[in-house]
Parts: C-alpha cells; structure tokens; sequence
C-alpha cells in the first residue's frame, strides 16, 4: 500500500529558489516525513513524483503551472 502526496500550498516559492538536484529554478517543494526540505525543478518532481508518493513526502508548493509549456523559437 502506497501513500499518497499531500498537497498543502504553504509557501510561494521565489525565482532565486533552485532545483537541489541540478540548481534550474525550482518550481516545486517537498518535505519528508523527517522533516528534509527539497527544491525540485519540474523536470526532477515528475521523474521522482512516485517515489515521492511512495515515501510519503508533504508537497509545500508545486507552481509547475508557471512552466512555458511552449519554448521560445531562439530556443531552437
């Protein structure tokens, strides 16, 4: 039996916030059951989004909406 993760917005977070895997601006937090505070970037949260679930972890703010969800053309 898996836990589910809890969504409780509790912060806004800033655009110096960044991703404790890659350092890209972070556009979600999670906290452990012990209490280990995580900044992801949208693309880390949805690769470990089930282990998340798994574990059990708290999601304090998930602003993923905010991601472009089309890249600029000089992108390319």
């Amino acid at each position: 039996m898996s836990a589910a993760v809890i969504k409780t917005p509790i912060r806004q977070l800033r655009i110096t916030d960044r991703c404790d895997r890659c350092g890209s601006r972070a556009y979600a937090q999670t906290r452990s059951p012990e209490g280990l505070k995580l900044l992801w970037c949208g693309h880390h949260f949805k690769l470990h989004e089930p282990a998340l679930i798994e574990k059990a972890h708290v999601v304090e703010a998930d602003e993923r909406e905010l991601i472009n969800p089309m890249p600029s053309p000089s992108a390319n």
